[in-house]
């Protein structure tokens, strides 16, 4: 599991854990960003804080996953708590 930032149409990794994904199985992602901390909730266990200082203004979010691999989302969105 990794976030990327991009930038000048570059994607760049700047945090990443392993962890597994059972295939067939929904599984709940969260993200909470403040400032310019990150924290990634994979299935109610914390997986990932990080720190970016690329970006200092609000700006967009989106989800990205490899060529191989065949994902559904559901119930995506975003916003203040």
């Amino acid at each position: 599991m990794t976030i990327y930032h991009t930038i000048n149409g570059q994607r760049v990794a700047f945090e990443s854990v392993k962890q597994t994904v059972k295939p067939g199985n929904w599984h709940s992602l969260r993200v909470a960003f403040e400032r310019d901390e990150f924290t990634v909730t994979f299935d109610g266990k914390k997986v990932i804080k990080a720190r970016d200082e690329s970006f200092k203004d609000p700006g967009k979010v989106g989800l990205w996953t490899k060529a191989d691999s065949l994902t559904f989302f559901d119930n995506f969105s975003y916003g203040e708590k």
